[in-house]
């Protein structure tokens, strides 16, 4: 096989597993009708549960770092790569089993640096160091989003069970958009070094579009998430409109006009409905935010 051949197929390999990383996290989240805003819902019943309450905060009885270290977890001291995640959810699932409340918590004294370990920017910046092939880091980010979603559903599957999991659902949510924005540049960038001639290149604009689909679905996901008063509380929902806002500027960059005006539209439709002046007030400064975006 020539050379050319091998860098078609490799691409054609990335594209696949771009396509497959959206379709993992719609069809985990798709449990009600309704579309592409389901991504990132926790909705699973047209029973509506009562809104959350600041008393609805599910008790720590997390272990101390050295406990989930005897069990399998990753080190602490270095940045964790995907197989790492992999492992950390075979601990969490492990622990899940045992007792849903020994799942390592945000700012818990603790776990709290198991869970910062977990969701830390750290673990993702060998994914902008340029001197790696470009193929190889879009593989990887690939490989993160799947991973992590994947502690994602532990934590949201143990909510189901008991209190939900709320803060660190919200942080790991606010670290999947991170991660889809890492992708979207990286695959901004691979485009951006192929010669238009090159016979990848016809792949590459395949994968990007793809991509800029699923940023969509995600998006809107995430924007449903700060409706849903059943499965968060109203701190939370707060916070996770503070993140939407952060990186919907970069994320919103790579989406079409339709798409925009789309997410646009859905977040006047939540303020005019939201009651609760703190979140109606972190809802603004999102719409705000959203509509100085160039079209």
């Amino acid at each position: 096989m020539n050379s050319a051949a091998k860098n078609k197929r490799s691409v054609a390999a990335i594209v696949v597993v771009v396509v497959l990383v959206a379709a993992v996290v719609v069809l985990y989240f798709h449990r009600s009708r309704g579309g592409d805003e389901k991504v990132f819902s926790l909705e699973v019943t047209k029973i509506e549960p009562a809104p959350l309450g600041d008393s609805d905060v599910p008790p720590d009885q997390s272990l101390k770092a050295d406990e989930y270290s005897n069990k399998g977890m990753p080190s602490l001291d270095r940045p964790w790569n995907p197989s790492d995640y992999l492992t950390c959810i075979n601990v969490l699932g492990s622990c899940a089993e045992n007792n849903i409340y020994s799942l390592p918590r945000y700012k818990s004294a603790n776990s709290g640096a198991i869970f910062n370990r977990i969701v830390s920017v750290e673990n993702f910046s060998q994914l902008e160091d340029k001197t790696r092939l470009i193929d190889v880091r879009i593989r990887e980010v690939s490989e993160y989003i799947v991973n992590l979603n994947g502690v994602f559903v532990v934590y949201v599957k143990a909510g189901f069970r008991g209190k939900p999991f709320d803060s660190e659902v919200v942080e790991i949510m606010a670290r999947l958009l991170n991660l889809n924005l890492i992708k979207a540049q990286l695959s901004d960038e691979a485009l951006a070094s192929t010669a238009k001639e090159d016979p990848s290149y016809a792949l590459r604009k395949e994968g990007r579009e793809a991509m800029k689909a699923g940023l969509f679905q995600i998006m809107m996901g995430a924007i449903r998430a700060l409706t849903e008063h059943q499965y968060y509380r109203d701190s939370e929902l707060i916070r996770l409109a503070g993140y939407i806002k952060d990186f919907a500027p970069p994320l919103m960059a790579e989406m079409t006009p339709d798409a925009k005006a789309q997410l646009i539209t859905r977040i006047r439709e939540i303020i005019q409905q939201e009651k609760k002046p703190g979140l109606k007030n972190a809802l603004s400064e999102l719409l705000d935010e959203v509509e100085k975006q160039p079209e």
